[in-house]
């Protein structure tokens, strides 16, 4: 089927032809089901206090024992949902190239993603897809006369009345300040994730989604067939007993430190389908990005810290693999702490040496509001010598078109590059390499640049080479591939080398001899349209392919 991505090929590539019977260690425990407590939230606005109050210590309850709990009776119509999953079916069912390349917004980056590029081991690998939209893409939405828009914002809409009233509610209980559920709707760094799980042809341990937690305030599920959910508790794997017309609530990472572990960020995974195709929709409720977090409570388990600093710290480790080893996250000194047999292993990350301190903007905010003074300052370096402007050298000024930077890919040409491969080639997929954390930023920005000047575009490739810096005499960083797997099977072109003598016989007489960098003299060489899948390399921030010739 066309919509459906290459999952059998992208894990054979990564992972073998072979594929193992069990990829976890943690068999789920085999029961019916463990029945999650339901809430009817219907008694929170019946007028009866009793009930009321029976509601929210139910609640209360079940995310302090659970961190999972199932709503009903929440007043999102019925037809809001048929809705919006006829919209996501529709998403799913286009060709799986036009789903790469999705975009909601002219300013929003692609939204589609599918398996695990930045799998390491069949354990990490999702056997479904998704698309991503945040609340910010979706208010710049354009109005392209389909239903998706006002079903999305509708949907959006519904979903947040009642995360609010959820939000609150628990936020009542331990004390949280309910200045960061004010309104969930505008909380543009919030996101809606559409799933597709797929039926698996490798066993049922091959996850649909793999073991985590959410980094959200809340999460709010939806699913058009209920069933696959398990978390983990006592250290073992539990499936969850389907409840039909019930929205499923756990609660994320952000909501246990606001809660100062009172409530239970809960691991959970998905399990594939045996024999059908399984949609689902969930609603991530996410502070902005400065948004700091202060725990309740004494003694605090959690300093104070920004939604910024939890994600770029999980970004570079993972949170589930730093949860597993009940590792310690300071982000006042820039560590973490791992315990390992009796001892400790610190990793550090980079800090500036300033020695100013830096704040958010939200700290400042709240410093200004309690009578702090507030200086604007600029700062300007004095006694370095500045680089020349080409514009004062006659020469360049000349020819100011050879030395400007590259803007755009050169035009057509018809001297393609081809890649050839030795026969009965498979693809060669590499796992990506570990980072440190200003390369993670620097990759980041380099992906970001070429992009826009068209030189690397988003690739659905089963090839993939890992990426890597290397240093520059001036200090700054040079993005490397790793092409060695591809050269391997690369048949070699074979040429006859020109002769020193003979060049250096070329330059009798020659007095001036200059040495100039044409910025313009790279990237001029398109790679065939069949080869350019070829040409693939794997990041922490997507899959791209060149479609020129690298310099």
């Amino acid at each position: 089927m066309a919509s459906r991505p290459p999952f059998e090929t992208h894990f054979s590539s990564n992972f073998g032809s072979s594929f193992p019977r069990s990829t976890s260690d943690e068999p789920t425990v085999q029961t019916s089901g463990v029945k999650l407590p339901v809430i009817d939230l219907s008694h929170l606005t019946n007028g009866e206090e009793v009930k009321r109050k029976r509601c929210v210590k139910q609640m209360v309850d079940a995310a302090k024992e659970w961190g999972f709990f199932q709503v009903v009776n929440h007043g999102i119509p019925k037809e809001v949902f048929e809705m919006m999953f006829r919209e996501a079916k529709k998403l799913f069912d286009r060709s799986f190239n036009v789903k790469v390349r999705e975009k909601f917004s002219d300013t929003s980056k692609n939204c589609y993603r599918w398996g695990n590029p930045n799998a390491t081991s069949p354990t990490q690998y999702s056997f479904s897809e998704a698309f991503h939209i945040t609340l910010a893409e979706i208010l710049s939405f354009s109005d392209d006369g389909n239903n998706f828009r006002t079903t999305v914002a509708m949907y959006v809409q519904e979903v947040a009345r009642v995360a609010h009233m959820i939000c609150e509610i628990l936020g009542n209980q331990v004390k949280v300040n309910s200045k960061y559920f004010e309104n969930i709707f505008a909380l543009q760094n919030s996101f809606l994730r559409l799933n597709k799980y797929h039926p698996c042809v490798f066993g049922s341990q091959v996850f649909g989604l793999v073991p985590h937690t959410d980094t959200s305030f809340i999460t709010i599920l939806a699913q058009d067939q209920i069933g696959g959910l398990e978390l983990k508790k006592n250290e073992q794997w539990i499936g969850v007993k389907p409840c039909s017309e019930a929205l499923t609530v756990n609660i994320g990472d952000m909501f246990q430190a606001l809660s100062n572990g009172v409530y239970q960020s809960v691991r959970h995974r998905v399990i594939t389908p045996a024999n059908v195709e399984r949609l689902s929709i969930a609603f991530f409720v996410c502070p902005y990005q400065e948004t700091e977090i202060e725990c309740s409570g004494n003694p605090k388990k959690y300093r104070r810290f920004s939604f910024r600093e939890y994600k770029e710290q999980s970004e570079q480790l993972g949170m589930d693999w730093l949860a597993q080893r009940r590792a310690v996250v300071e982000c006042a000194k820039a560590c973490v702490r791992i315990p390992l047999d009796g001892r400790q292993i610190m990793y550090r990350g980079m800090r500036t040496r300033t020695g100013i301190s830096v704040v958010s903007m939200a700290h400042a905010e709240e410093a200004i509001r309690k009578g702090g003074e507030a200086f604007l300052a600029t700062i300007e370096m004095v006694g370095e010598t500045e680089a020349p402007d080409l514009r004062s050298i006659p020469v360049a000024a000349e020819y100011a078109d050879v030395f400007e930077p590259l803007r755009r890919p050169p035009p057509h040409r018809n001297n393609a590059f081809s890649i050839e491969l030795e026969p009965g080639t498979a693809p060669v997929s590499r796992a990506p390499y570990r980072l440190a954390p200003a390369e993670m930023a620097e990759l980041k920005k380099q992906l970001k640049e070429l992009v826009e000047k068209g030189l690397i575009r988003p690739s659905s490739s089963p090839w993939g080479a890992p990426v890597l810096f290397v240093k520059n005499k001036d200090g700054s960083l040079r993005l490397c591939i790793d092409y060695r797997g591809l050269n391997k099977v690369t048949v070699k072109n074979k040429y006859p080398l020109p002769r020193i003598d003979e060049l250096m016989d070329q330059l009798e007489g020659a007095t001036w001899f200059s040495k100039i960098d044409l910025a313009s003299g790279y990237h001029q060489i398109p790679i065939h349209e069949g080869d350019i899948r070829k040409t693939a390399f794997r990041t922490r921030y997507g899959h791209y392919e060149f479609v020129l010739m690298r310099r």
